[in-house]
């Protein structure tokens, strides 16, 4: 699971999830909790690159409210899990 993270680093967690072998057929899924701006949670760009790639498959993507005194703007959480193929 990733939080409050980059491009650079979701690729080497995907591609070590993706490269592991497992004797027996397992599940593996890539979960992200991703700080956006409530107005535009669906288009954040580290959602369109893990929606993108092609190993990748989105089961669901959920937002909500947080609670911050950072920014002038409204800051929400996108949760999003996918499934990864090797």
């Amino acid at each position: 699971m990733k939080i409050r993270s980059t491009f650079h680093s979701y690729e080497k967690d995907i591609v070590k999830l993706s490269e592991t072998q497992n004797p027996k057929k397992v599940n593996k899924y890539f979960i992200a909790l991703i700080d956006t701006w409530c107005d535009n949670k669906n288009i954040d760009p580290r959602i369109l690159y893990l929606n993108k790639r092609e190993n990748l498959k989105l089961i669901d993507i959920k937002a909500f409210p947080t609670k911050q005194n950072r920014y002038n703007k409204d800051v929400c959480c996108s949760f999003g899990i996918w499934t990864v193929n090797s």
